[in-house]
């Protein structure tokens, strides 16, 4: 079943009245993609709201319409966030893409829509992240964890492969925040907006292009530089199998088919794994 647009949810900013609260997080806007987890959204969005009012949110869906949804972002959007619908299953890239150009503040987190926000600790991480990104103009992404794992590395380039290194190239401190420097990390990231002036994402590929590894070549092509801050992590809803749509699997099982045409766009036709697979694109 496809849903119809209601052009009246497509946010104009011109017509959005931010009514955010101030507060430390107000130069952040949280991105949040979803498709097809409603119950992971809700959940989601209320820890947001719960511990971080300052932050504005984007949200990108290309799901399905529900009324408890069309009522959620309408208030959501009474209050100075953003919320728009693309047409369904339009894809990782496309959504943020949308996502960024929305963005009216210094700072992008990428989020996820089983983030557990609503944790005590995550708004002080951000913090830290807002901190490090302050004081070092040459840092484009400061990155956590998720779930606690390691996925840190430097990025080996050629003219036409890639080999990740887990590790670090060096490290610092400002004001008593450790940092690290890499190349890649898990998307649990807060991005400088002006990284987006000359990195995207393929609006076309919609998961499994190698469009995470993509983005971070993107990234140090550009002359931007990565930091992982020790000790930031955030952690995934386990919620029940009636939080996703039956055909979430489906779609998302897209993800492990072969053939990564981001990073062959790029012209890289082998991709070697930190864990040790190889990728031939």
């Amino acid at each position: 079943m496809m849903r119809k647009v209601h052009e009246d949810w497509l946010t104009k900013p011109s017509e959005v009245t931010l009514n955010v609260p101030s507060g430390p997080l107000s130069r952040v806007c949280i991105l949040i993609k979803t498709f097809l987890r409603d119950g992971y959204l809700l959940q989601c969005l209320s820890g947001i709201q719960r511990t971080m009012p300052d932050a504005k949110i984007i949200i990108v869906d290309d799901g399905y319409e529900s009324s408890q949804k069309i009522q959620l972002y309408s208030e959501l959007r009474r209050r100075g966030h953003c919320c728009e619908w693309l047409p369904f299953d339009s894809g990782f890239g496309a959504k943020s893409n949308r996502g960024v150009e929305l963005a009216d503040r210094d700072y992008v987190l990428i989020g996820s829509d089983d983030f557990n926000f609503g944790e005590p600790t995550v708004r002080g991480y951000i913090e830290k992240m807002v901190a490090v990104l302050d004081a070092l103009p040459e840092v484009g992404i400061a990155s956590g964890r998720v779930n606690g794992r390691p996925y840190e590395a430097i990025l080996d380039l050629s003219a036409d492969s890639v080999r990740e290194k887990q590790g670090y190239s060096g490290e610092g401190q400002i004001n008593g925040i450790a940092y690290k420097y890499c190349d890649l990390t898990v998307n649990f990231s807060l991005i400088r907006r002006a990284v987006f002036e000359k990195v995207t994402w393929d609006s076309d590929v919609k998961i499994g292009g190698g469009e995470h590894g993509a983005f971070f070549v993107d990234v140090k092509r550009a002359g931007w530089r990565t930091v992982y801050i020790p000790g930031v992590n955030i952690n995934e809803m386990k919620g029940p199998q009636q939080w996703a749509h039956h055909s979430y699997g489906r779609f998302r099982g897209r993800a492990s088919a072969p053939g990564r045409i981001c990073l062959k766009r790029r012209g890289i036709s082998t991709y070697h794994l930190m864990g040790g697979a190889v990728e031939h694109c």
